[in-house]
């Protein structure tokens, strides 16, 4: 069951992601959707495996439909391939560091993928939600001597109450965390581009990222942090390109990115101050337009 729900929805977001042809929209369209589902049948206390993978299939169908009505796209995904190979070549001690990077990689996503929750506030808060609202069908606030189970944000459990309903275990709940990191260096890459900063200190940068302890342990754990400031640097990144281009889905996807961020982490609000007052100097009378988008987006998406 987890399988294919993992490709119903991967099917959703490759073809809207293809539709618009921008491959950074794919993980942010899974996450929504994820939420978006078990929002859905929460209201009618319908939260199992079974319905979750009905009402994916005919929304993955909906959106073949669109993708084949707009003359079925092919997503496609660049990457300088032969400027990093030449790098790697020249510079041995980023050679060294990409193959530590690799090592670190491949460990991290077996973690992730086989390992159950073991840290304690996870256990108490995070994975504690995820079996009450299975057991109960919907989400809803529990008798309990932990506040933070009625209180924080929801968007996380969502995913994992999605995975647990389908997987039957807490053992995949770090794959989000793990595809958070590469959806944050993918972005942080790509800003770090608008700013006009070399292709190799680029990637210096983001193997020295990945080298703190911090960054390590979180890629496979099911804290929050990765994807909160993965979904932030989206919504900064969507912004600068809007700034350049003045596509409207990009700044639908730059308030989607934030709008989602504020159901992730409680500090997401706190961050997201100095970057609203950035983008009301970057999109000037725009930011009407981001922030009805913004608005809109967290009715439905900040759980």
């Amino acid at each position: 069951m987890y399988i294919a729900g993992v490709f119903l929805t991967g099917l959703i977001s490759y073809f809207i992601s293809a539709i618009f042809n921008r491959a950074a929209y794919f993980l942010i369209i899974f996450f929504a959707a994820i939420i978006f589902n078990v929002e859905l049948l929460s209201l009618f206390k319908g939260i199992d495996g079974l319905n979750i993978l009905f009402l994916t299939a005919v929304e993955a169908f909906i959106a073949f439909v669109i993708w084949f009505i707009n003359k079925r796209p092919v997503l496609k995904i660049s990457f300088p391939l032969t400027e990093f190979k030449k790098i790697i070549i020249e510079d041995k001690t980023l050679a060294l560091l990409a193959a530590v990077w690799l090592i670190f990689i491949i460990t991290a996503f077996i973690c992730a993928l086989f390992s159950p929750v073991t840290e304690p506030d996870a256990q108490s808060y995070h994975a504690l939600r995820v079996l009450y609202w299975l057991r109960e069908g919907f989400i809803y606030h529990f008798e309990t001597s932990d506040v933070r189970n009625i209180c924080l944000p929801v968007n996380s459990e969502l995913f994992y109450t999605w995975t647990m309903a389908l997987f039957k275990s807490d053992a995949a709940f770090g794959l989000l965390q793990f595809f958070s990191y590469f959806q944050l260096i993918f972005f942080s890459f790509k800003i770090m581009e608008n700013f006009q900063i070399d292709f190799t200190k680029r990637i210096w940068a983001i193997l020295i990222f990945s080298s703190l302890p911090c960054v390590i342990i979180e890629t496979s754990s099911t804290q929050t942090d990765l994807l909160t400031g993965a979904l932030l640097a989206g919504a900064i990144y969507f912004i600068l390109e809007y700034k350049k281009q003045k596509a409207f889905n990009l700044l639908f996807f730059a308030a989607l990115s934030t709008g989602i961020s504020f159901g992730v982490k409680t500090t997401s609000f706190m961050v997201s101050i100095p970057l609203l007052i950035w983008f009301v100097f970057i999109l000037k009378r725009d930011f009407i337009k981001y922030f009805a988008l913004l608005f809109l987006n967290s009715i439905i998406f900040s759980s």
